[in-house]
């Protein structure tokens, strides 16, 4: 990698940082007018969020090891053009599996762009410099999940949800075009992409996914949801064995020996636990219990991730004096808090204010742990597995991100499904049906939420437990990087 390289590089690094989060949030803005407008609702309809995950986090790994072998920049730059490809497709899909189609082509887009830009960035910072470039990278994605309701909502309100997705399409292709703006890096080129390893990450995870997701509508009993289940089993249990026969795998889990790593690697999943289930399912709730418009739904949304625009710089300047580590376990604390709070608050007899408080404790955790995880959990990888480092946080990151919104979205149609005893019925309330005032259907949607928010409390708390013991160590220094750039200005 060139020491000299362009002032526009980390402009560009932060824009798909905005962008990729933006068109996130946004689409879980826009499920209750596409499942109005392609008939379809329940599990069907969630997808249009959980599948983008799921694509990106299947494909984070692989992404990560290609950019070490083919160069950062060009895979980044793929991606991009993968995820414009997929926007274009979901803007003028005839029918939900279509849109289905391009938003898991947008999510593999994703994977590359947030691979290439994370082993970017490591290899191009270390020491402070690097703990505040990931800082930024984390204030970007906030700003990108804070802009994403109300810009969608507005979109989707102005122009339909066929025009939000064109609109996100269009802002990929600027992207596009400042990537030529990013230095190129490899890691050891001399490693081959290990494209077994590779298919059975991706056989497993979506595998487990969907078996997860469809189990409320199938049945957990059902063949399909068996099959899949097994087929995630069998797929990782292959993964467990291949690895130890190759000598550069997918997974390269000696990362994984060092409990500082996998400590923030816990921190990360805890935080997506914490809040993308919430992120993903919040306007539906708002629309169906409130009926919020779109617009709203998406100023509510702001509440969490305005504290996540404002700490995550301030966290990690402050983290080059006060130990991460001390940090940490407080904000995922602070997570749980706040969701056990809001399962008190989605009662019945609640209005929409009584949801604010518990948000903005929810973002306070969420501000201070998104401006430490990333650069600390890089710091204790070499350079030379930067690329590796890179895709196994983000496949983390987007495994559980994934993950929660399934079971979230299941988890709230199986509660409602209890309460109303019609599984059809429930699926539509889930997705933000209309209800008209009734307060049955209110209490049934409060119900489902107050449980599943427990729930997730009690889960956030557990991995803040894990993550102090395992960072009670003091913290290495990290590995020096490959080149840098001395200051991010």
């Amino acid at each position: 990698m060139n020491t000299r390289t362009s002032s526009w590089a980390v402009p560009v690094i932060l824009l798909g940082g905005v962008l990729l989060p933006l068109a996130m949030s946004g689409a879980s803005v826009a499920v209750p007018a596409i499942g109005d407008d392609l008939e379809s609702a329940g599990s069907a309809a969630s997808w249009v969020v959980t599948g983008y995950f799921l694509a990106a986090s299947s494909l984070m790994l692989v992404t990560g090891s290609l950019g070490d072998n083919l160069g950062r920049r060009r895979t980044y730059r793929l991606g991009v053009v993968i995820y414009v490809l997929g926007g274009a497709i979901a803007a003028f899909a005839p029918t939900i599996s279509i849109l289905l189609v391009g938003r898991v082509l947008s999510g593999m887009g994703a994977a590359a762009v947030m691979a290439g830009g994370a082993a970017t960035a490591a290899a191009a910072f270390n020491g402070p410099a690097r703990s505040r470039m990931f800082a930024a990278i984390g204030t970007a994605a906030a700003i990108g999940l804070a802009a994403g309701p109300v810009v969608s909502g507005g979109l989707v309100e102005a122009l339909g949800w066929r025009g939000a997705f064109m609109a996100f399409a269009l802002a990929g292709l600027v992207v596009f075009g400042g990537s030529f703006a990013l230095p190129e890096s490899h890691g050891d080129e001399s490693v081959r992409i290990d494209w077994i390893g590779a298919a059975l990450v991706v056989a497993g995870l979506c595998s487990f996914m969907l078996a997860i997701a469809g189990a409320p509508s199938r049945g957990w009993a059902n063949p399909i949801t068996l099959g899949a289940g097994m087929l995630a089993l069998v797929s990782f249990a292959l993964l467990r064995f291949h690895v130890r026969k190759v000598p550069s795998p997918i997974i390269d889990f000696s990362l994984l020996r060092d409990p500082n790593f996998l400590g923030w690697l816990i921190a990360l999943a805890t935080v997506s636990f914490g809040y993308a289930g919430l992120l993903a399912h919040l306007p539906s709730y708002l629309q169906s219990v409130f009926a919020y418009s779109p617009s709203q739904s998406g100023l509510m949304l702001l509440t969490p991730v305005v504290p996540m625009v404002l700490l995550p710089m301030l966290v990690g300047q402050l983290s080059t004096k006060v130990p991460a580590r001390l940090m940490i376990g407080p904000a995922l604390f602070a997570i749980a808090a706040g969701n056990a709070w809001l399962g008190f608050a989605v009662s019945l007899d609640s209005s929409a204010s009584d949801l604010i408080l518990p948000l903005v404790l929810i973002g306070l955790g969420l501000g201070t742990a998104t401006g430490i995880v990333d650069a600390q959990a890089m710091n204790h990888a070499e350079p030379e597995k930067h690329g590796q480092a890179a895709g196994l946080i983000n496949t983390v990151r987007g495994a559980s991100t994934t993950l929660i919104m399934a079971l979230f979205g299941s988890a709230i149609v199986g509660l409602i499904g209890l309460n109303t005893g019609d599984p059809q019925l429930a699926g539509r309330l889930a997705t933000g049906a209309d209800i008209g005032g009734d307060t049955v259907l209110a209490g049934a949607i409060s119900f489902g939420w107050t449980f599943v928010q427990w729930g997730l409390a009690v889960v956030c708390a557990m991995g803040a437990i894990m993550v102090m013991l395992l960072l009670r160590r003091p913290e290495r220094s990290g590995y020096k990087s490959v080149s840098e750039w001395s200051e991010v200005k």
